[in-house]
């Protein structure tokens, strides 16, 4: 049988950032959640999920290619809040905006690397996930709506792989690094 690794493509969050995500986390410390740890917290650009790890090399390719054409445009994180907007509820995520040359970069992306994306929109909305929960819906939880302002330019793309472990958090381990034009 063929190893498999469990992969996708992020952008590193700037310092100021995180420390906006503790900030929060420290506010609200007593909502019965899984908090992401510091070391996991990363924008998803693409999932991608299981691939083979022979096919690791022309991946790394494609995406380094397709990394190497993009002019990184500014992502803008606006707001903390219970995700996805209909019930239930799974995470608690920072989301905000980028510009139309993201949601092109992640579409050819998809395309390049032949990934059919989990979008249920063809519009990429850039977001970190900041704690998990156990679904639940969203009339059982406290008003969490909270405005952030993080804002930054990422340099490059990575490739991770997420070992998922039950009853544990996911560890995530950068594969490589491709930076943006």
């Amino acid at each position: 049988m063929d190893e498999t690794a469990r992969i996708f493509l992020a952008v590193e969050m700037p310092d100021p950032g995180i420390r906006a995500l503790h900030a929060f986390r420290d506010v609200h410390e007593g909502l019965n959640v899984r908090w992401t740890s510091e070391g996991n917290l990363h924008l998803t650009v693409l999932f991608i999920g299981d691939v083979f790890v022979t096919q690791l090399p022309l991946l790394a390719v494609d995406a380094s290619a397709k990394a190497a054409e993009f002019s990184a445009e500014p992502i803008h994180l606006k707001t903390i809040d219970w995700a996805p907007a209909r019930d239930p509820v799974r995470m608690i995520w920072c989301a905000g905006d980028a510009g139309p040359g993201w949601q092109t970069f992640v579409q050819e992306l998809a395309g390049a690397l032949n990934v059919a994306t989990s979008q249920k929109s063809d519009r990429w909305r850039p977001h970190v996930t900041v704690a998990r929960l156990d679904p639940a819906p969203k009339k059982t939880l406290p008003e969490l709506r909270t405005p952030v302002n993080i804002n930054w330019t990422p340099k490059e793309l990575l490739l991770v792989e997420s070992k998922v472990q039950r009853g544990a958090p996911p560890v995530y381990r950068v594969i490589n690094e491709f930076p943006f034009a």
